[in-house]
């Protein structure tokens, strides 16, 4: 498939493709790692909370990864950009002003966003659904964390570290968590809420801690050096769009697990946790097809090559619902079984599942429309995408979370898919003449705005 996907970049053996397959690969292998070890580490959790805590440790977690985005500031996209500029000059003091302002930034979002989250827990105690003091605070110090880990990552990517910068997270981050969760579950030791929250906490504090020790060479052993005020306005400037659609997107992601905190019970949270999880292997492929094709998208896009990219297009929208099609078939006719692993009360959530399988198979199915917008200068009709899918999902979710709990999730959290995928497919294929679906039909003519 990614092979495939190369010889429509170039049809002779290339040292920039080279570099792109191979990291496509490692980011491949290791995503499909963490993936695992993701729902190993959830499946641990569920038995040893039970679905009540197991739902409030999944309304934290939804809450931390939108944090986790606000603290962030769009910096990993700045460092991806200009780190890559200053390790190519040879300016390792360069690298080290940016890590240090970085660093200042990351502490400084969070510390306002504690005292604005804590001090929102002290006036509304029902925004965060019950959420103890200590499960809010550990949350944003995880939040943090992740940022930092984040960034970390982002400097490794930058000197074209793959494996450092994906290992950590996705592989020893969770790999810690689950041996953290056996040790305590071999000692014989009740797990709280807060408990499952520190261990969570502290396995990321040590897989950032393993990151900093292997990349220290970057940036650690020179004194920082000034920068121009223009870099470090660009700093700020470059990801401002980005972060925001990220934000959003995240909130179209985590919502539905929060709201059901607001309109059902913190079980219901549990157990749509647990399906959003599962129906996420659906939408695997198409992340694993966007690791190879986003950097090509905006090579064929500079070069105006339209027809390499409908190729690009057709093939990876292809591979993806394959693969997506494979997954659904699989919690089709064992979805019952899987959820089963979690918990007998995780059961009655199949019929959760198989909507947010319908969401997934469409997200699939229009292929890469996210990478086609934010590679070829179309950052706001995504935006825009997204925005008009989260206002769909919040307007179900309230609708019909009251009556219908995570089932009413279910259903609004896949209409906003919908919605916004529908969207962004019509926009790549109005403005830059690209049927991303997996039909791939061609185009005759097309309204090229960037």
């Amino acid at each position: 498939m990614i092979a495939g996907l190369r010889r429509l970049v170039s049809g002779q053996r290339d040292t920039t493709a080279s570099q792109l397959i191979g990291g496509g690969l490692t980011s491949l292998v290791l995503a499909t790692a963490g993936l695992a070890l993701g729902l190993i580490s959830n499946l641990l959790l569920t038995r040893m909370l039970g679905i009540e805590i197991y739902g409030s440790y999944a309304i934290a977690i939804a809450w931390v990864m939108i944090l986790v985005v606000l603290v962030k500031l769009g910096l990993d996209t700045s460092i991806l950009k200009f780190g890559a500029i200053y390790i190519q000059d040879k300016k390792p003091g360069s690298i080290r002003a940016m890590a240090d302002y970085c660093t200042r930034q990351v502490l400084t979002s969070g510390s306002i966003l504690a005292v604005i989250i804590l001090g929102l827990r002290a006036l509304i105690p029902e925004v965060f659904a019950g959420l103890s003091w200590a499960a809010l605070a550990l949350s944003i110090f995880l939040a943090v964390t992740l940022g930092c880990l984040s960034l970390s990552a982002a400097f490794a990517l930058a000197d074209q570290r793959v494996f450092q910068a994906r290992i950590h997270d996705q592989v020893i981050r969770q790999a810690l968590l689950i041996a953290s969760v056996l040790v305590v579950a071999a000692l014989g030791w009740p797990l709280s809420l807060e408990a499952a929250l520190m261990l969570t906490t502290a396995s990321a504090l040590a897989a950032l801690g393993l990151l900093l020790m292997n990349t220290r060479d970057l940036y650690a052993a020179v004194p920082a050096t000034d920068v121009s005020a223009t870099d470090r306005r660009e700093w700020v400037v470059i990801g401002r769009t980005l972060v925001l659609v990220a934000c959003l997107q995240q909130i179209i992601q985590q919502s539905s697990v929060i709201l059901l905190g607001w309109f059902s019970t913190h079980a219901a949270a549990g157990q749509f946790a647990v399906a959003s999880r599962l129906a996420a292997l659906v939408s695997f492929g198409l992340a694993c097809v966007n690791i190879a094709s986003g950097p090509m998208i905006a090579k064929l896009y500079r070069q105006g090559d339209r027809e390499e990219l409908r190729k690009l297009a057709y093939v990876s929208a292809r591979a993806a619902l394959a693969l997506a099609v494979a997954s659904a078939t699989v919690l089709a006719f064992f979805g019952k079984q899987i959820l089963s692993l979690f918990g007998a009360d995780f059961v009655t959530a199949y019929p959760v599942l198989m909507i947010l399988v319908v969401g997934s198979l469409v997200n699939a199915a229009t292929g890469s429309v996210g990478y086609f917008l934010s590679m070829t200068g179309q950052e706001r009709v995504q935006l825009w995408s997204v925005v008009a899918g989260l206002a769909v999902n919040v307007a179900l979710s309230v609708a019909l979370m009251p009556a219908y709990g995570p089932l009413g999730g279910a259903i609004a959290a896949s209409a906003g898919v919908i919605v916004w995928n529908t969207i962004q497919y019509a926009a790549v294929r109005n403005r830059l003449g690209v049927d991303t679906s997996a039909l791939g039909r061609p185009l005759k003519s097309a309204t090229h705005s960037s």
